[in-house]
């Protein structure tokens, strides 16, 4: 299993949004600060994903540096669920 993929499995949502371009704009910003991120749809049927939105998730360690940053920011998408 890849580094990548480990990582991946280890993984949390920290915001969600309706619009990949917001969730776009999430990963630039976790990225600027150094902060690495996977964008997947909420749902695993692709048909409702424009109903759910797309889903940020990030390593599990870092879950509570990124959510006090992306409060500080404003930008925690939507709710998470």
């Amino acid at each position: 299993m890849s580094a990548y993929r480990h990582e991946q499995g280890k993984s949390v949502v920290v915001a969600s949004t309706q619009t990949m371009a917001q969730a776009e704009v999430i990963k630039a910003t976790l990225a600027a600060y150094g902060f690495d991120c996977w964008i997947g749809p909420r749902s695993p049927y692709p048909s409702i994903d424009f109903v759910e939105g797309m889903a940020i998730s990030v390593v599990s360690a870092n879950e509570a540096a990124i959510l006090a940053l992306l409060a500080k920011l404003g930008l925690g998408g939507d709710e998470t669920k």
